[in-house]
């Protein structure tokens, strides 16, 4: 679970930068990117929660591929932090977009 803590770090180190030195299309590529990046984590993360779910209900205790519901459990939360990683990169690039259209 370490990996999306240091994605956060290292976002917040590389972003303004981003934001700053890009140019408005390239921002706006990136925008196109993030959003169905984050409708995918978004159901990747329910994928897991309902495998979790799935599994405590027929009382078996891992899937054919050795995902038990614990570690579906915590894909399920290392999908939620990406989200909301997306989502703030999501509206920084929105902001500085409409605040180059001004």
């Amino acid at each position: 679970m370490a990996q999306p803590r240091l994605s956060v770090e290292a976002k917040g180190k590389t972003l303004p930068k981003l934001l700053a030195e890009s140019k408005t299309s390239e921002l706006a590529a990136l925008r196109a990117k993030l959003e169905p990046d984050g409708a995918r984590l978004a159901h990747e993360k329910e994928l897991s929660k309902d495998k979790a779910q799935r599994l405590v209900e027929k009382n078996e205790a891992k899937t054919p591929e050795d995902e038990t519901p614990d570690l579906l459990r915590e894909l399920a939360i290392v999908y939620q932090e990406r989200i909301e990683i997306v989502k703030v990169m999501l509206a920084a690039v929105q902001e500085e977009v409409a605040n180059r259209g001004r």
